[in-house]
């Protein structure tokens, strides 16, 4: 079942990462175009390669935790479980900051094109459709 979705997720995000890739090549003519579409694109190519290294070094690392949950939990002492509550805060502290962040650049990578529409509405620009990508 985990190949599967493995395999699912590294497909669709590999067409992406190509897709993007080539559309900045076809483009290089326009710098602005380009990079619009060789940011994403370089980023979908490094999931990539990290789906594949974590997928390769999955029963490695698989192992590796399981051991280090076993040493943790079999510690009944007061300063080994301390120590679990401690890593166990910091550990949530920094996914709740990675999903803040990636939340809070999304918002405003989705928010800029409604903001700058609101400004010439306002402004009585002429209208202009920005969309966050060209693609």
């Amino acid at each position: 079942h985990a190949q599967i979705l493995f395999i699912f997720a590294l497909a669709v995000v590999l067409m992406g990462a190509v897709g993007e890739i080539l559309y900045g090549f076809v483009h290089l003519n326009n710098l602005v175009i380009a990079l619009e579409a060789f940011c994403p694109g370089t980023t979908k190519a490094v999931c990539v390669l990290k789906l594949c290294v974590f997928f390769g070094s999955h029963r490695r690392w698989h192992e590796w935790v399981h051991r280090l949950r076993v040493m943790l939990w079999s510690n009944r002492q007061e300063k080994g479980q301390q120590m679990l509550v401690g890593l166990s805060s910091i550990a949530n502290r920094l996914s709740l900051l990675l999903l803040c962040s990636g939340t809070m650049t999304n918002t405003a990578f989705n928010l800029q094109p409604l903001i700058m529409g609101l400004y010439r509405w306002m402004s009585q620009l002429p209208g202009q459709i920005e969309l966050p990508f060209n693609i």
